[in-house]
């Protein structure tokens, strides 16, 4: 029987595994992309992006008054900077899903494997063979033999999701932080507000597209979930929610509704010993809704090991995985980025959740008192962790930190997100002319590197004197001209792939050449 080879098997097709598909496709490298069942999962899951729903947010007490005030994303407190963010925050994720894979279909290199189950891995010195049988979506199993096949590739990322197969088959353990709790989520309309921290319902509630608002509210020990989802009379009860909160019935309609069993969970490994199977999303992390990370950290995982595996492979006659550098970085930086947030998000929702009124009021009274000592509300970069470790410039401004945003467009007048390129790139404020000064430009070429200039907004000599090579900018605000000023009035920043982080800044062509010295030290086999 003939194996088909590839570069890269992804199993699993939801956010994480089609961000990840989408990434590799773009680097011709030959991918197969693993999903069990044929079609999108229709339950109501994510609705938010990033930790944009505490941006502008505020936390309600028992009384209905404020007692927490997220502003909407400021750079720093302690500043101005500002990075932009869509006006609309929420998303409905079936059809987030359905747009991202519409992106695959574009890519001749990556193969869709619908409708198979994972039920057997072998790792060998170059590569590994996955075993797969059609999945039986009505029962749940995958036991007919008839249909097994195998295939190859040279390195296997394991996105299938909280119950990952990939984790199991090669022995990784989830480590949990300490939170269990379920929770009921109801998808209705039209708009209203409730109090979010009621110790008789505690939960949150949002907005969403289309006229929609959703809320999350904590199963109480007396509730039972099967009471939500029985087609008699789950409708009633989550109606009744409505209720409980003064909300006009008559002006609601249940979209959708679903229980759920929330866990903080960190894998004890991220990869195999042999660093040909790597996991990512809820695979290898899970956490509560609180902080809008869920989805946006699997994003970020497939960001991360996208360059990673795109760098090795282009490298790989010179190195085996377990002595690549970059390889072994991938959890370096993400299993202690990745804990804090979900220690973040055990905290927010332990705040959340609190049953008791008496704690519950007590809560409200110092989080009143520590809110009145604030300059301003808790903004997107305090509440992120930084990067303590791996393929960055610790010790210069901003390294470890979320990089920024920033919007620009380009000679031709269309507007677009200025981090075009899916390689490392160099993005330069006005500051210091338009000479990027690489000496070091072997590397950055190997890399895939894109110079880049971002004029200022106000700049008045418009697109002239273009320099061969550099890609010319203008900001439609200033966001990357102030995230600069307040790394250390840096002129650049060197932008990794993942464009999440950038490898440090610099604020003369000598710091940028040592920068790219340092990096090149950090990733060169």
């Amino acid at each position: 029987m003939t194996i088909d080879e590839f570069d890269v098997a992804i199993v699993g097709y939801g956010p994480t595994g089609a961000v990840l598909a989408n990434l590799l496709g773009l680097t011709g490298i030959k991918v197969a992309v693993i999903e069990r069942t044929r079609s999108i999962d229709p339950k109501p899951r994510v609705m938010r992006k990033g930790g944009d729903e505490l941006a502008g947010g505020v936390y309600t007490g028992v009384d209905g008054e404020p007692i927490l005030h997220f502003e909407v994303d400021p750079v720093s407190t302690k500043s101005t900077v500002r990075p932009r963010v869509a006006p609309r925050r929420c998303i409905i994720q079936t059809e987030l899903e359905e747009d991202i894979r519409k992106g695959v279909k574009q890519f001749s290199n990556v193969k869709e494997l619908l409708g198979y189950s994972v039920f057997g891995l072998g790792e060998e010195a170059e590569a590994v063979t996955l075993k797969l049988r059609v999945f039986n979506e009505e029962t749940g199993t995958a036991t007919d033999t008839a249909g097994e096949m195998s295939i190859r590739a040279k390195f296997v990322m394991g996105c299938d999701g909280g119950n990952s197969a990939i984790r199991k088959l090669i022995n990784t353990k989830m480590n949990s932080l300490g939170f269990d709790e379920g929770r009921r989520h109801q998808a209705l309309g039209p708009r209203s507000r409730i109090p979010l921290l009621q110790p008789e319902a505690p939960g949150l509630t949002f907005p969403c597209p289309r006229n929609i608002r959703r809320w999350e509210v904590k199963l109480l020990p007396n509730e039972d979930p099967a009471d939500f989802s029985h087609p008699e009379t789950g409708p009633e009860r989550c109606m009744k929610l409505g209720e409980e909160f003064g909300t006009d019935l008559d002006s609601l309609k249940l979209w959708r509704a679903a229980t759920y069993q929330l866990h903080c969970l960190v894998a004890d490994k991220f990869s195999s010993k042999s660093m040909r199977v790597f996991i990512a999303g809820d695979a290898a992390h899970q956490m509560p809704p609180f902080m809008g990370q869920g989805l946006v950290s699997g994003v970020r995982d497939a960001s991360f090991l996208a360059w990673r595996l795109a760098y090795h492979l282009k490298n790989e006659q010179l190195i085996p995985p377990t002595e690549s550098k970059v390889l072994a970085s991938y959890e370096v930086e993400l299993k202690p980025y990745i804990t804090s947030i979900v220690g973040m998000t055990k905290y927010l929702g332990n705040l959340i959740g609190e049953p008791d009124m008496e704690k519950a009021t007590k809560r409200d009274l110092a989080m009143r008192e520590a809110m009145k000592s604030q300059e301003k509300a808790v903004s997107r970069e305090d509440r992120l962790p930084v990067l303590l470790g791996g393929i960055i410039g610790l010790g210069t401004p901003g390294a470890e930190k979320n990089f920024v945003q920033p919007f620009a467009f380009s000679a031709d007048g269309r507007g677009r997100c200025w981090t075009t390129s899916s390689h490392m790139s160099i993005a330069r404020a006005p500051l210091g002319g338009r000479n990027c000064g690489l000496d070091n430009s072997a590397f950055f070429d190997q890399m895939g590197g894109q110079k880049l200039v971002c004029l200022a907004k106000d700049a008045k000599d418009g697109f002239a004197g273009e320099v061969a090579g550099v890609r010319v900018v203008r900001e439609e605000d200033t966001i990357l001209t102030d995230w600069l000023k307040l790394h250390g009035n840096a002129t650049v920043a060197v932008v990794r792939p993942d464009r999440s982080f950038c490898y440090g800044t610099a604020s003369s062509a000598e710091g940028l050449n040592d920068l790219l010295v340092t990096s090149q030290k950090m990733i060169v086999v």
